[in-house]
């Protein structure tokens, strides 16, 4: 099996701002990164990320 990309979803609450923050951690195409998402809720926030993940792997092949 051949691996192209490893991608982590993750949310969690800053209590600083009162926001949920969606991080996601990528590596694909030899690049490695991390993307967060903040919304008032947890919902907002994990949307958020799943949404972006097709940008940061495009980011990759593209931008590399």
């Amino acid at each position: 099996m051949n691996k192209q990309a490893t991608i982590e979803i993750s949310t969690w609450f800053r209590e600083s701002t009162g926001e949920w923050v969606g991080d996601i951690e990528y590596l694909a195409n030899d690049t490695q990164g991390n993307a967060r998402y903040t919304g008032k809720t947890e919902d907002e926030a994990r949307n958020a990320a799943f949404a972006a993940v097709g940008y940061n792997l495009l980011a990759t092949t593209f931008d590399a």
